[in-house]
């Protein structure tokens, strides 16, 4: 599973056990998480290992481009949001 499926079943999750207008704000903020990781690898684009070496054969590798890292934006961006709505 992708980090998008992953996404889709915590936001189904959330809506099972949560008001609707909760699940809506966090999956608006998930939205825009994404649009932004992705806005920032393609305004950065650093190239992975891969693409810039042709004795490097992938296996099973994503054609994007390494940094900003998504997993590193998407741990730190996330855990914001939640401590946002209940501490704000």
């Amino acid at each position: 599973m992708g980090r998008d499926e992953i996404y889709l079943v915590y936001c189904l999750i959330m809506f099972a056990f949560m008001n609707r207008a909760k699940v809506f704000y966090y999956m608006t903020s998930l939205g825009t998480i994404i649009a932004i990781s992705e806005s920032c690898k393609i305004i950065y684009h650093k190239p992975m290992p891969y693409m810039e070496d042709p004795s490097i054969f992938p296996k099973n590798c994503v054609i994007q481009y390494a940094h900003p890292s998504g997993h590193s934006y998407d741990a730190s961006a996330f855990p914001l949001v939640v401590f946002l709505d209940y501490f704000h």
